[in-house]
C-alpha cells in the first residue's frame, strides 16, 4: 500500500523504548521522518517546529506528559500529542486526555500506533480547518459589516411584508433618520411618494419571487424632503429560508433635476433629443420634435420602442441595424437614413447616439439626438446634380461630358472603334441676350439643347459645355462622312425657326468637328480640336462647319501664344511706334505724322500689326495697348519740341473697342494733361465702320472729345458707308481718302473722279483732306491740281522710327512760312465740334 509521510517528535528517556516506536510506525506502513529528544530544553527548542503529531511518554525523570502539555499549551503548538507508556493506567489516560493529549497507547499494545497517528492528524486537521473557516467567515462578516456601514450608497433589507429590517447609515442619511429605531422594523410605504408605491411593490414582489430588477422612484424623508432614487433589489434568504429583498439605492436627485432641465430645453429646439434605459431599451424620454418630424407622438414612442425602427426606410433600416451593430458595445453610432411618416412622406434623418455613465463609470443611459436634414440631402442632391449636369438645359455639363469621351475611348480602344467629336457654338448669342433679354435666350438655349437630344443617340452623348456652346459625341464613325452628314443635318435643323412663346427666332451654328484617333488621342485634346476647328468655322462666317485641319490649329496656336504675348508685351516694353510724315501737297513742308504701332517680338521678331490688332481688339487688349500708344505719341510731341521740330501734330488711330469703353474721352483728357500737350495738335483716326455703331451715341462722344480741342479724322474714308448724313451729323475736321482710290488715279478714271469728288465735298464742308498711299509723282501732280491740303505716302517717306523721322521732318520744317499758314490756316478753321461719338480701331 501507499506509504504515507509524516514528521513525529519523539519524546523519550529510554533509547530503545524510542527506537520500539519507531520500528512500529515503520510497520504500520507509515513513511516518517522523526526526532528523538529527552530532555524539556531540547524538547522546546524544537517544538516549534512542523510536526504533525508529538508522541510523549508519560513518565521521565523531571519531565513527562504533563510538562509536555503544558508546554504545548505555553507555546500554543497546534500539533496532537499521543501518549505512549507502559505503567500507568485508564484512569491517568483520562486525565492526560483532559490536558489536550489527542490518544493514549500502551507500549505493549502498539500495533494500533499507525491509526492512531493517522486519527489524530486526521482530527486535528479536520479541526484546523474548522477554525480556520470560522475565523474567515468572522473576518468576511466584520468587513461585510465595514463596508455596508461605509457604504455612502442606501444598503436596506424589506421583508417580504414591506418592513425594513435593516439600513445602513448612508440610507439613515438619506431618508432623514437620526436613528435605526425610527425605520427599522417600520413600513417602507410611509417614505414612499404615494404615486410610486404602487411601481415599487410591483417590482418588490417580482424580486420576491425570484427575480432582480431596477426602479427609479422618490421618497420623503422624515422631515419632509422629497428625493429621487435609483435602486437595485435583488431577492434574499436567511436561514429559515425566509425570502427578503436587499437593495442598493442611490440619491438621484441631482441626475433627475438635470434631466429636467434637459427636457426643458430638448422641447423647445427643433432637434430631437431622447433617453434610452440601457439595460431595459426602454425609451424614457423623446423632445417634443419628435411628432413633427416622425409624424407620431412620443407616447406612442414610450409604449413601443421599436417604433423609429419600423418608420426606417426598408431600404435604409438593415444599414442602420449594421451600423448600430458595429457600435454595440460603445452604446453609440451616427448615421443617416430616411423615415416614412404616417402621410406617407419622406424625410431624411441624422441620429447620433452616445452613452451616459453614471458615478462608477457604468453606462446606464443612451443619450441621441435626431435632426431632420431633408432640406440639406436635397441641396447635396442639387449640388451633385449641379457637378454633373447643367441646370438649365439638363445635359451634361463639360466635367461628366469629359469623362463619357474618355469611357468612349476606353471601350473602343479592343474593337478599333473611332469616334467623333462636333462642338457647336450659337452665334451672335450675345446679341440675343442684349436684345431680347437674359429669358428669352435661356429659352432659345434650351430649345437648342432639346433639338440635339433628337440628334444625340444617347442623352450623354450631348453636353453644353458652357455659355452658348455645346457638344455631341458620335461613336462608331467608321465611315468619315458620318459626322459631316450629322453637322449638316444640324445647319439643316436649325434653319427652321425657334418657336418661344409664339414667337419666332432664327439662330446659327457653327461646327467643329474632331476625330478619335485620327486627330487627339485623349478627351482634353479632343476636346481642344474641335473647339479650333469651331473657331476657325466661325471666321468663315456664320452658319458652317469645319473638319479639324492641322495647319489651321497651328495658326490657332499662334495666335494664342501672340494674345499671351500680348498681356506681357506691354510690361516688357516690346511696343514701339514708328511715324509717316504727313505733309503739305503745297509747301511740301511737314505738318505732322501718323503714329503706327509695331511689335519687336523677343521669339518671332517684327510682328506685322494685321497679324495682332484685330487678336487685341478681340481680347479687350486693345484697351491698355491703346492707352499706351496715346502716351507714347504725345510724349513724342514732347520730345520733339525739346529736339528743335516745335508745332507738329500727331495723328493716332482709334479702335471701335476703344471708342465703346465708357470713359474714353476722359482717358483722352487725362493723358493730354499729364503730358501737357496742346490738344489741337492731337488728332484721332476714326474708320467709317466704327463710327456707325451707334450714330447718336458716336455724335455725343466726338463732341465731347472735340470739346477739349481734339480733330477728329476719318480714315479710309470711301471704303465704308461714305454717306453725307453721317458726315454732316458727325463733329469732324478731316477725311482720310484711302489709298485704294489713289493707287490708279492716273489711269482709272473712276478712282480720278472719286478723288476730285471727295475733295469738292470737303472743300465745301470746310474739311481737311489728307490722301493716303501717295506713291508716285503723277498721284502728287494730281492731287496738288485738285487743291488736297496734305498728303502721305512711300514718295515721300515710309514709316520709320522716331530717330529717322527726325531726320526727314527737320530740313522740311524750313519751307516757306506762307505755305505753313496757309495749311495751318486750312486745318484749324475747319467746322468746330458738335456732339458724338465713335468706334475704331489702332491701326498700321
Amino acid at each position: 500500500m501507499d506509504t504515507k509521510q509524516f514528521r513525529i517528535l519523539i519524546v523519550e528517556d529510554v533509547q530503545d523504548d524510542a527506537e520500539l516506536v519507531q520500528r512500529q510506525m515503520a510497520a504500520s506502513g507509515l513513511d516518517v521522518s522523526s526526532l528523538w529528544v529527552d530532555n524539556e530544553v531540547d524538547f522546546r527548542k524544537h517544538a516549534d517546529e512542523e510536526w504533525d503529531a508529538i508522541l510523549c511518554d508519560y513518565t521521565m525523570p523531571s519531565f513527562g506528559a504533563h510538562r509536555v502539555l503544558q508546554i504545548v499549551a505555553e507555546l500554543k503548538i497546534n500539533t496532537p500529542v499521543i501518549i505512549v507508556s507502559g505503567t500507568v493506567g485508564e484512569e491517568t489516560a483520562i486525565e492526560a486526555m483532559h490536558y489536550g493529549a489527542a490518544d493514549y497507547l500502551m507500549k505493549d499494545r502498539l500495533t494500533r500506533l499507525g491509526a492512531a497517528i493517522e486519527q489524530a492528524v486526521a482530527r486535528h486537521r479536520l479541526r484546523a480547518a474548522k477554525q480556520r473557516a470560522e475565523l474567515a467567515l468572522a473576518e468576511s462578516e466584520r468587513r461585510l459589516k465595514a463596508i455596508v456601514e461605509n457604504e455612502p450608497e442606501c444598503v436596506k433589507v424589506v421583508s417580504a411584508e414591506g418592513l425594513v429590517t435593516e439600513m445602513n447609515p448612508a440610507g439613515l442619511r438619506m431618508i432623514e433618520a437620526s436613528s435605526r429605531g425610527e425605520v427599522i422594523g417600520k413600513p417602507l410605504a410611509r417614505l414612499l411618494h404615494p404615486d410610486d408605491v404602487g411601481p415599487y411593490f410591483q417590482l418588490h414582489r417580482k424580486v420576491l419571487s425570484g427575480h432582480s430588477g431596477t426602479l427609479e422612484f422618490r421618497v420623503i424623508g422624515l422631515k419632509g424632503t422629497l428625493r429621487w432614487m435609483e435602486t437595485h433589489s435583488v431577492p434574499m434568504r436567511d436561514d429559515h429560508k425566509s425570502v427578503s429583498v436587499l437593495s442598493i439605492t442611490r440619491d438621484i436627485t441631482e441626475r433627475r433635476e438635470a434631466e429636467a432641465r434637459f427636457r426643458q430645453l430638448a422641447d423647445n429646439i427643433r432637434e430631437v433629443f431622447w433617453l434610452i434605459d440601457a439595460s431595459t431599451s426602454e425609451v424614457l424620454y423623446a423632445s417634443r420634435a419628435f411628432e413633427e418630424i416622425w409624424g407620431y407622438n412620443a407616447e406612442a414612442l414610450y409604449r413601443d420602442p421599436d417604433l423609429w425602427l419600423k418608420a426606417i426606410h426598408p431600404d435604409d433600416r438593415r444599414e442602420v441595424l449594421m451600423r448600430m451593430g458595429d457600435k454595440a458595445s460603445e452604446h453609440a453610432f451616427d448615421c443617416e437614413y430616411r423615415i416614412i411618416r404616417p402621410d406617407q412622406s419622406q424625410r431624411w434623418i441624422r441620429s447620433r447616439a452616445f452613452p451616459v455613465r453614471n458615478e462608477q463609470g457604468v453606462v446606464y443611459r443612451i443619450a441621441g439626438i435626431a435632426e431632420d436634414v431633408t432640406e440639406r440631402r436635397r441641396a447635396e442632391e442639387e449640388l451633385r446634380y449641379r457637378a454633373m449636369f447643367d441646370p438649365l438645359t439638363g445635359l451634361p455639363n463639360r466635367r461628366t461630358f469629359e469623362q463619357r469621351i474618355e469611357q468612349a475611348i476606353g471601350s473602343g480602344r479592343d474593337t478599333a472603334r473611332s469616334l467623333s467629336l462636333l462642338i457647336l457654338d450659337l452665334d451672335r448669342f450675345k446679341e440675343i441676350n442684349d436684345t431680347l433679354g437674359h429669358a428669352a435666350g435661356d429659352q432659345v438655349l434650351k430649345r437648342i439643347a432639346e433639338r440635339l437630344r433628337n440628334v444625340a443617340p444617347a442623352s450623354e452623348n450631348a453636353s453644353r459645355l458652357f455659355g452658348a456652346t455645346f457638344a455631341l459625341l458620335l461613336t462608331d464613325t467608321q465611315d468619315g462622312t458620318a459626322p459631316v452628314d450629322v453637322a449638316q443635318r444640324i445647319l439643316d435643323m436649325f434653319a427652321e425657326p425657334l418657336v418661344i412663346d409664339e414667337q419666332e427666332y432664327f439662330v446659327n451654328l457653327s461646327i467643329g468637328i474632331a476625330s478619335h484617333p485620327d486627330h487627339a488621342t485623349g478627351a482634353t485634346d479632343l476636346l481642344r480640336k474641335a473647339d479650333s476647328a469651331m473657331c476657325h468655322a466661325k471666321q468663315q462666317g456664320s452658319g458652317g462647319y469645319q473638319v479639324f485641319d492641322a495647319a489651321l490649329h497651328a495658326v490657332s496656336l499662334e495666335n494664342l501664344a501672340l494674345e499671351a504675348g500680348l498681356r506681357r508685351g506691354i510690361e516688357r516694353g516690346e511696343f514701339l511706334l514708328h511715324y509717316q510724315p504727313r505733309i503739305a501737297t503745297e509747301t511740301g513742308v511737314v505738318v505732322g505724322a501718323e503714329a503706327l504701332l509695331r511689335w519687336a517680338h523677343p521669339q518671332m521678331g517684327m510682328v506685322p500689326p494685321d497679324r495682332f490688332i484685330a487678336l487685341a481688339e478681340r481680347t479687350g487688349q486693345i484697351i491698355p495697348l491703346g492707352d499706351w500708344v496715346l502716351r507714347e505719341a504725345l510724349n513724342q510731341l514732347r520730345a520733339w519740341d525739346s529736339a528743335g521740330l516745335p508745332g507738329l501734330d500727331i495723328s493716332v488711330n482709334v479702335s471701335a473697342r476703344q471708342l465703346r469703353h465708357p470713359d474714353f474721352d476722359r482717358r483722352v483728357a487725362r493723358l493730354l494733361k499729364e503730358t501737357g500737350i496742346d490738344a489741337r495738335r492731337l488728332e484721332l483716326e476714326v474708320t467709317e465702320s466704327a463710327l456707325m455703331h451707334d450714330i447718336d451715341e458716336t455724335s455725343a462722344l466726338l463732341g465731347r472729345i472735340g470739346a477739349l480741342g481734339v480733330r477728329i479724322a476719318i480714315d479710309d474714308f470711301g471704303t465704308g458707308y461714305s454717306s453725307l448724313s453721317y458726315i454732316k451729323r458727325l463733329p469732324i475736321q478731316k477725311l482720310k481718302i484711302d489709298k485704294s482710290f489713289i493707287r490708279d488715279l492716273s489711269t482709272d478714271s473712276d478712282d480720278a473722279a472719286i478723288v476730285t469728288a471727295i475733295l469738292s465735298m470737303a472743300a465745301s464742308l470746310n474739311l481737311v483732306v489728307t490722301a493716303e498711299g501717295v506713291e508716285t509723282t503723277e498721284q502728287l501732280a494730281f492731287l496738288s491740281g485738285r487743291k488736297c491740303p496734305e498728303y502721305q505716302g512711300y514718295l515721300a517717306c515710309k514709316p520709320v522710327p522716331e530717330k529717322s523721322f527726325q531726320g526727314f521732318a527737320r530740313p522740311r520744317r524750313t519751307a516757306s512760312s506762307a505755305g505753313r499758314t496757309s495749311t495751318r490756316a486750312a486745318r484749324h478753321t475747319s467746322r468746330a465740334p458738335t456732339e458724338g461719338a465713335a468706334t475704331g480701331k489702332t491701326r498700321s
